[in-house]
């Protein structure tokens, strides 16, 4: 008689599903298509610097520049007709959204797109789906990082408007992370950041660190006293900034040697005629935030650089 078979042991009798299942998976495995690799991180892209310095332009186009006669307009055909003027050094101003975005527009009072104002102020969807004046094309700070790439000999100094530290990190924090997201931090570099006190920088400085600094007193208690002016020239020099702005109707050519000497430069604001520019110039001033001045008519006298 033949011996019949063993009988399995429970460890043998425990194992088979496990086998059983484990054979199932390997096929399954070698049925499914093969997971793709994941994507490599995407290059880091480095333009240079502008050939010519910002501070080498006696002009700056104030609010990035009037268009169509306009003043006040920051708006892509602003810039292209300024650019085409000459210009290649534009303040902008900067407003955050409801939403938290950051576009380029002076105030949310003025009457330029409907629906908006000081009370209604817009999301980026709302701000870039409502034209300017029902005719001109609005800028978010993501456009103005794509025009910088597309003009790569134009600077952006900055006037974000805010003043508490809070919104000004947040404002800051909105501008990196949009430049970050697009792979272009490096354009961060063309823009000289002012502002409106010393203690400022260090909000700023804590969310990114930027080369250019300008002082502006617009916001400050100075109005043309020279112990005051002293203080700000001073304390911007400690802090390595670049110069000061102020009203172009302060300015006094008796603080040129200390400016010199702390080793600043004087922006004033804002003209809109050349020989008004011009006379400024000639009496010291560094630059001229402008309207509409024709960049052909004004030059920096000879002998500064």
């Amino acid at each position: 008689m033949k011996k019949a078979p063993p009988k399995p042991t429970i460890s043998q009798l425990l194992w088979l599903p496990l086998a059983a299942g484990a054979a199932v998976l390997l096929a399954l495995a070698l049925l499914l298509p093969k997971p793709e690799p994941p994507a490599a991180p995407a290059p880091t892209i480095i333009m240079p610097l502008p050939e010519v310095p910002y501070d080498s332009y006696p002009l700056v186009a104030h609010a990035l520049g009037p268009v169509d006669g306009r003043d006040y307009v920051p708006c892509l055909e602003g810039f292209l007709e300024n650019y085409e003027l000459g210009y290649r050094v534009f303040e902008c101003d900067f407003l955050l959204t409801a939403d938290g975005e950051v576009v380029l527009r002076h105030d949310w009072a003025s009457p330029l797109q409907e629906g908006i104002d000081e009370e209604n102020v817009p999301t980026l969807e709302e701000f870039l789906s409502t034209p300017i004046l029902d005719t001109y094309t609005p800028l978010s700070f993501r456009d103005l990082l794509r025009l910088m790439e597309d003009y790569p000999d134009i600077w952006i100094i900055t006037d974000s408007k805010y003043t508490d530290q809070e919104t000004v990190a947040a404002q800051f924090a909105a501008m990196a992370e949009t430049a970050a997201s697009m792979n272009r931090d490096f354009l961060l570099d063309r823009m000289v950041i002012q502002v409106y006190s010393p203690e400022m920088q260090d909000t700023v400085e804590a969310v990114r660190h930027f080369d250019h600094y300008l002082l502006t007193l617009y916001q400050t208690e100075f109005y043309g006293e020279t112990e005051i002016l002293e203080k700000y020239a001073l304390e911007a020099a400690r802090r390595d900034m670049d110069g000061l702005v102020m009203f172009h109707f302060l300015y006094d050519e008796a603080w040129l040697p200390l400016l010199e000497e702390l080793d600043l430069r004087l922006y004033v604001h804002t003209v809109a005629d050349a020989q008004q520019a011009q006379g400024l110039l000639d009496r010291g001033v560094w630059g001229v935030y402008a309207d509409g001045v024709d960049p052909a008519a004004v030059r920096r006298p000879q002998g500064e650089s």
